[in-house]
């Protein structure tokens, strides 16, 4: 079902829209299918991820808002840490507020702005793992102790 912000503490449900599958699989996936467009690699893998993947970097999402205000107009918001699998270490933390106008309180619009906004979190991610990337190939490698 679809749901929208109407005010503050208020949502209004829709009687007759529906998602056309499972809202959390439809983010991860698509959020997957974005993240291997932008940094060109088959190689993004969705947590848990089998034991034969070892990636070098993760993820750690919270959603925090992803709806339709009711204007039409997307608001979503996530918490997101870029993390060294090898050892846990957190790299990088943000949170993305991203605001998308769907132009008419129509549903196809609002999806439609909705879909956009979560390309731009893509591509806030994308960005922030292509610069840590960049990053540890300019870093000097470590001397061992003498």
């Amino acid at each position: 079902m679809i749901v929208r912000r109407t005010g503050p503490n208020e949502i209004a449900i829709s009687a007759t829209d529906r998602w056309a599958e499972p809202l959390r699989q439809a983010f991860q996936t698509t959020l997957q299918q974005n993240l291997v467009v932008l940094l060109g690699t088959p190689r993004v893998v969705l947590y848990p991820w089998v034991r034969t993947a070892h990636p070098d970097l993760a993820i750690d999402l919270e959603v925090l808002r992803f709806e339709p205000r009711a204007n039409g107009d997307a608001d979503v918001a996530a918490k997101w840490h870029l993390v060294r699998v090898a050892d846990g270490a957190v790299l990088l933390g943000r949170t993305s507020q991203i605001d998308e106008r769907a132009g008419s309180p129509d549903t196809d619009a609002a999806v439609a702005a909705l879909s956009r906004a979560l390309g731009t979190l893509s591509r806030e991610i994308a960005t922030a793992v292509r610069e840590e990337q960049a990053a540890v190939h300019h870093r000097p490698a470590a001397r061992p102790p003498a």
